[in-house]
């Protein structure tokens, strides 16, 4: 239905009213030269920025993604608003996946997973209060004890992107919580 398009004599244009926090909206373009002459219509969908994390507490179970599988490619199912990557290698980027044979849920069924053989990375979307007024809370296991890596908790500089390290957590595997204050960073 065309009633309610925009018709402008430029290559861009702006749409108000949409609503922030990673919603996405399909958009569908044409040319229009007159009322007989008009191109197919090609559509797009566009996803609005996230903004910033104002209420908390903030949670995150995953359990609103599709679960994905092993990929080593950018199609891995991540949470909007967060970023994933890794070194470069056969492993898989981290990706929401089910309960089964690696994946092991608090409770649910998704769970985060990343792989111990890369240096990979899960960023969550940036909140509006500072860093070192809040605290982050999770649950954790690696896939066995004696040959899987280190979890690191840190953050991303915004200043130039580099990845601050606030703590270690060793290698268990066995389901474990853990309560990180983020007051004694100096920022």
């Amino acid at each position: 239905d065309w009633s309610n398009a925009t018709v402008t004599d430029t290559t861009v244009a702006t749409v108000h009213g949409l609503t922030s926090g990673a919603t996405t909206y399909q958009f569908f373009v044409r040319t229009y030269c007159s009322a007989t002459e008009q191109s197919e219509a090609r559509s797009a969908l566009v996803t609005t920025d996230c903004g910033l994390i104002t209420a908390l507490p903030w949670n995150e179970g995953f359990e609103t993604y599709q679960a994905g599988t092993y990929s080593t490619t950018t199609a891995a199912v991540i949470p909007p608003c967060w970023t994933m990557s890794k070194t470069a290698s056969a492993n898989g980027l981290p990706h929401v996946a089910a309960n089964g044979s690696y994946a092991y849920p608090h409770s649910g069924n998704n769970v985060l997973v990343t792989y111990a053989l890369d240096t990979s990375y899960a960023v969550l979307p940036e909140f509006a209060m500072p860093l070192n007024t809040l605290q982050i809370k999770f649950y954790y296991r690696t896939y066995n004890a004696t040959s899987s890596g280190d979890l690191v908790l840190g953050y991303i500089s915004s200043v130039d992107s580099s990845f601050n390290a606030i703590r270690t957590f060793g290698q268990i595997a066995t389901m474990k919580k853990e309560k990180v204050l983020l007051t004694d960073l100096h920022l």
